[in-house]
């Protein structure tokens, strides 16, 4: 996270708008691996869409937007 968060902070734009990207990227990050593990382990043992909805959609909230949130958190952030 902590690198993502240098990649956006370079952006130049407003500490809020920082966050939402922040927050946008790392959660599609989170969904896309969590496709990713599907497509090479869970289509074999665990076939069909809703696996697939699970295994991106679980990542992408409890990473994405709740670890995401609480990194925004607990971050320092400096002018």
């Amino acid at each position: 996270m902590k690198r993502l968060w240098k990649v956006v902070n370079n952006i130049d734009t407003d500490k809020s708008s920082k966050n939402r990207i922040f927050l946008v990227v790392l959660t599609l990050i989170c969904v896309l691996a969590g496709g990713l593990i599907w497509a090479v382990v869970g289509r074999h043992f665990l076939a069909g869409v809703a696996w697939l909805f699970c295994f991106m959609g679980y990542p992408g909230v409890f990473i994405g937007i709740m670890g995401g949130t609480m990194y925004l958190y607990k971050h320092e952030f400096t002018a």
